[in-house]
């Protein structure tokens, strides 16, 4: 029984490991991948969604603060829209729509 438990444990411990380690590579690999967009549509991934305090602001507060001059929320929809297809597509994780 104890080795079975030992085995179990050591499993356990192994598969933790490794998707900590699977995790920040994903994370490397989508900072590098926005690193690689256009100017505004990095800064508005970085500001939005990759800052400290992302979860506290709001599509707003980047268009109306964070671009200088100010771009209107439907520019800022455009450029968001592009940005996460551009992402998709270097993180190769783009689906397709079958209709």
């Amino acid at each position: 029984m104890r080795n079975e438990t030992s085995d179990q444990t050591a499993q356990i411990a192994l598969y933790n490991a490794e998707q900590q380690e699977k995790r920040k590579t994903f994370c490397d690999r989508v900072e590098r991948a926005v690193r690689r967009l256009p100017p505004m549509e990095r800064t508005l991934i970085e500001e939005r969604y990759m800052t400290a305090d992302s979860d506290y602001l709001t599509d707003h507060n980047v268009y109306a603060f964070k671009f200088n001059p100010p771009i209107s929320s439907t520019y800022y929809n455009k450029i968001r829209w592009k940005a996460f297809y551009k992402l998709a597509l270097i993180l190769n994780i783009a689906g397709t729509k079958d209709i």
